[in-house]
């Protein structure tokens, strides 16, 4: 309607930013509260003919929510090659000055990840929206079970590491069939280990067949199925075959930690031999006092976002070992299980379920973002290259990234250069705080001090106020990239 007005010169330019602005005020009143329930909106990208989808009122609402303390809609940009350059750069400025509530959707990367089996078409993937955070699916033809779990891939490891033995409070947590000991070199550990995760991710999936089950008896949503796609002529409900798509997801967490850790094992424990088993296991058991000499060591080792070949190549194993388990498997109603990788929240939490690992880490440490390379000793453009060298095309339900950079670097031109080479790389989705430390520092002092300061926590935006201690920690933790 406001496209409408102002194309035929009933209001202005103003006066209808003006009412976008309104509007995102009564949105946010519904949450205000609770900045994790996200309400979002895209902007640009490609229509369902794939043409540029930019138009006034995609500067219009950029313009509306960069003028507003406030954290609903969450406003997100697609962006393609199609796309005018006028849009382009104001979205970079958005990223920088839009209180860090940006994230760039790359959108022939993520287009090409959601049709490259010919499961989706190009016309109903060219609808997708973020279904929160960052969880791409096509607006009203998906049932809603595509973000439904998340797995915590670091304990799998540490449990298949030690038979079952909990790090965290010396429970035998698991009976598993193996441990490190039982294996003589890396690759049966690894088939081991994919093995324990299959299993898990399995049984995810199993459970969403049975609450989709009882959803559609218990819970039809008759409204709700009118405005799906697909489910009149089908006669069902969304959640019982209605649906054009009826897809799981869930966020694998973790996993850049864990090609991290296998990485350390190969290396320490089959490769240079350093470390025997029962030394690495007592290590960690002891969540490395006493053994502050080999964690340095094992930290010093190569990791995934160093342009590591050898550490690389083990993320990227690893996402085909995902990808291969969850293609395995064939929803209720004939719908696919799919990566959506996200770290929401999660880090500190998913992080205090863990003790030791052999990538070097304490116990408690936060896990990484989605797919940024964590505890990378080098800079941005190691960390880019290494990130953009693993297949994202396997991520069909998203594959975010944490770019948080350096205040007194970062700039509109730098930041263009920056999101060029991870868009011609094909990555997917681009977040980050742009926020000086210090800043975060002050506030994390005096939270009363900063009601208003808004920061990027892993898929979504928050208050910096209304996050736990141990996320704004976190965040003040996180990398800060510069050129090098």
């Amino acid at each position: 309607f406001l496209q409408e007005e102002y194309n035929s010169g009933s209001i202005t330019y103003e006066e209808a930013t003006e009412l976008v602005a309104e509007t995102f005020l009564k949105c946010d009143e519904v949450v205000h509260p609770h900045d994790g329930s996200v309400l979002t909106i895209v902007t640009g990208g490609l229509d369902r003919d794939l043409k540029d989808a930019v138009s006034p009122l995609s500067f219009m609402v950029i313009d509306a929510i960069e003028a507003l303390d406030i954290t609903h809609p969450a406003v997100y940009n697609r962006i393609s090659e199609k796309n005018p350059e006028a849009y382009r750069q104001r979205c970079y400025q958005y990223m920088l000055r839009g209180k860090n509530r940006g994230q760039f959707l790359n959108e022939e990367a993520i287009l090409h990840a959601m049709t490259r089996d010919g499961y989706m078409s190009p016309a109903d993937a060219a609808m997708y929206i973020c279904g929160g955070c960052m969880e791409l699916n096509p607006q009203g033809l998906m049932s809603d079970l595509f973000w439904s779990f998340r797995y915590n891939i670091c304990k799998t490891l540490e449990l298949c590491l030690t038979g079952g033995l909990d790090l965290v409070d010396g429970s035998q947590r698991l009976s598993m069939p193996k441990s490190l000991r039982d294996c003589p070199d890396f690759e049966r550990f690894y088939t081991y280990f994919e093995s324990e995760m299959e299993k898990v991710i399995h049984l995810k999936c199993r459970a969403l067949d049975i609450a989709a089950e009882e959803m559609g008896r218990l819970r039809p949503q008759f409204v709700i199925s009118s405005m799906v796609d697909d489910c009149f002529e089908r006669g069902r409900n969304q959640m019982q075959g209605g649906s054009r798509y009826a897809d799981y997801g869930g966020a694998i967490i973790g996993l850049p930690n864990v090609a991290n850790s296998l990485m350390a094992l190969k290396t320490a424990v089959y490769d240079e031999q350093f470390c025997t088993v029962e030394e690495l296991l007592a290590a960690l058991q002891a969540n490395f006092q006493g053994n502050e000499g080999l964690r340095k060591r094992l930290q010093q080792l190569p990791k995934y976002g160093e342009q590591n070949p050898q550490a690389d190549a083990i993320m990227n194993r690893l996402m085909h070992s995902v990808d291969r388990i969850l293609n395995a498997y064939t929803t209720l109603h004939g719908g696919k299980c799919k990566q959506v990788l996200l770290t929401f929240n999660f880090a500190p939490q998913f992080g205090a379920a863990l003790g030791a690992t052999a990538e070097g880490n304490l116990a408690n440490t936060p896990v990484a973002h989605g797919l940024t390379p964590s505890n990378n000793k080098q800079g941005l453009s190691a960390a880019m290259q290494s990130y953009l060298s693993i297949d994202n095309e396997l991520v069909s339900g998203g594959a975010s990234t944490m770019w948080d950079m350096d205040a007194e670097w970062i700039n509109e031109s730098l930041l263009g250069s920056v999101y060029n080479v991870f868009e011609q790389g094909g990555g997917q989705i681009f977040q980050g705080n742009m926020t000086d430390v210090r800043e975060l520092e002050a506030a994390l002092e005096n939270p009363d001090s900063r009601p208003d300061l808004i920061v990027r926590v892993g898929g979504y935006s928050s208050r910096f106020i209304n996050l736990s201690p141990e996320c704004r920690r976190e965040i003040i933790r996180r990398k800060r990239y510069r050129s090098g």
